[in-house]
């Protein structure tokens, strides 16, 4: 700018020496010049505050720059903190999810152990304190397979039950039924001359047939509804004693005697209807039960168990001298057995 203006007075003297420029020619020229210079002198007031700021602001941008890269070494840490958090909730769910089927295997086998207790205490006429009312039935242990004993090897799902061998830890095969449409009602069976059982109170009941299935004949029912096995309702009548279902239970064992009078479960299957009844408190058709047991199957192993009930029952209808013939018999036969104790004990309640 100042190189312009030292041109524009070199020309002007230059025209003044030559007489060719006018004098308000050159007032105008003049003014140009001063109001260039007062341009330059406000740009350059201007680059000069514009360095001291930036000079200024060095010193900040210099510590930003530290304190984002001091940040770097934080935010690492932060974020392997944040990657060691979701692990460790992602093993607490494993956790969780671990301890639930815990607890659920836990209720299987209590509510196992509770019902193969009760079937015992029964057996030995040991009353046991009801259990508190629950908000839904617990699920039941496996009922015992038909040709064993009443007391279930295996606990909850196929786990074996205390004290039993490693050997027993898979339940014997179930042979298949023959192949049979689906019935109209689940919780219905039909036992072997054609009777209806219903195995599954409470539940809800298949959609009822139209009136023209229903008016069919007998031989078209029997192909929609198969025939129960003598497993199949042995086992149901057991389910339903476990859980004080007892008259389903004595209907079914009723029904298990008549169907299959040969089965070597039937004197079982008659010692619990007596047990069924002894629970319903309905001691004479108890008493019978277990003498039937007594008269035709003495080398039942409910042999015993039958004798002990018979004569605690007949105490329970206040037949004293009865029920002490009973327990004597079963003591004087059977000294060293558990039957024999507990008839001792039952023996110093009559007197």
């Amino acid at each position: 700018m100042r190189f312009l203006s030292n041109s524009l007075l070199t020309l002007t003297c230059i025209a003044l020496l030559t007489g060719c420029v006018k004098r308000e020619d050159m007032d105008a020229l003049e003014l140009k010049v001063y109001e260039q210079d007062q341009q330059i002198q406000q740009l350059n007031q201007k680059l000069g505050r514009t360095t001291k700021e930036l000079e200024a602001t060095r010193p900040e941008q210099a510590d930003m720059w530290s304190d984002v890269q001091s940040m770097r070494p934080r935010l690492a840490r932060i974020e392997s903190s944040l990657e060691e958090v979701q692990h460790g909730s992602m093993q607490a769910e494993e956790d969780i999810s671990g301890m639930k089927k815990e607890v659920s295997y836990l209720k299987q086998m209590a509510s196992y152990l509770e019902a193969n207790q009760r079937v015992m205490a029964s057996q030995m006429a040991i009353e046991l304190p009801e259990p508190p009312a629950a908000n839904a039935p617990a699920a039941t242990g496996a009922a015992p397979a038909a040709g064993s004993s009443d007391s279930p090897m295996f606990g909850p799902a196929g786990s074996p039950a205390p004290g039993t061998a490693a050997a027993t830890t898979q339940p014997a095969p179930v042979q298949a039924a023959p192949a049979q449409p689906a019935p109209t009602d689940p919780n219905v069976i039909v036992a072997k001359d054609g009777t209806e059982l219903v195995i599954n109170p409470g539940k809800p009941a298949a959609a009822k047939t139209a009136p023209a299935a229903a008016a069919a004949a007998p031989a078209a029912k029997a192909q929609v509804e198969p025939a129960v096995t003598e497993k199949q309702l042995y086992d149901a009548a057991f389910t339903a004693f476990k859980d004080r279902r007892y008259k389903d239970a004595l209907r079914m064992w009723e029904q298990f005697e008549k169907t299959y009078p040969k089965h070597s479960l039937v004197p079982n299957a008659i010692f619990w209807q007596g047990e069924t009844n002894y629970q319903l408190k309905e001691y004479a058709p108890a008493i019978l039960a277990y003498q039937k047991v007594i008269d035709k199957y003495s080398k039942s192993d409910k042999y015993r168990s039958a004798m002990l009930k018979q004569g605690i029952a007949f105490g329970k209808l206040g037949k004293n001298q009865a029920g002490r013939v009973r327990l004597e018999e079963l003591i004087k036969k059977f000294p060293k057995t558990q039957e024999a104790e507990r008839a001792k004990k039952a023996l110093a309640e009559m007197k």
